[in-house]
């Protein structure tokens, strides 16, 4: 079972890998720290740097122990690191939990679609407002 989730989404849910434990679910769950809501930094075209956007730094990889289970935890910051660590959370993963922090360098890195979506609201809103 693969779990992906984003920094932002875990911190409103996290208390569910406390349920994964008691359940005995065994996840490969992968954690892109985007430092934020990354999605709404690109949405939200009317204002920059709105604080509700920006969240608080976890150690991610510590989740399980902060619950009372065991995991295998490891952050990664290169396609090398993601290599390996999916190597070994393949290895891990029958007899416990896995969680894969994958660092991202660039807080705005986002698909090609996403950064043309923007685009296109950023011309919306300056043809309302020039209205």
């Amino acid at each position: 079972m693969l779990l992906f989730t984003g920094d932002g989404s875990l911190q409103l849910t996290a208390q569910e890998i406390s349920s994964m434990f008691y359940y005995e679910c065994k996840p490969i769950i992968f954690v892109l720290n985007n430092d934020g809501y990354t999605i709404e930094k690109y949405l939200n075209v009317k204002t920059e740097d709105q604080q509700y956007n920006k969240i608080p730094r976890w150690s991610y990889t510590k989740l399980a122990e902060a619950f009372g289970g065991d995991a295998f935890a490891v952050t990664v910051r290169t396609y090398g690191e993601l290599d390996q660590a999916i190597t070994q959370a393949d290895k891990e993963r029958a007899g416990r939990l896995c969680i894969i922090e994958m660092i991202v360098a660039d807080p705005m890195d986002a698909p090609e679609n996403m950064r043309r979506m923007r685009n296109y609201l950023e011309m919306q809103e300056k043809q309302r407002s020039q209205n």
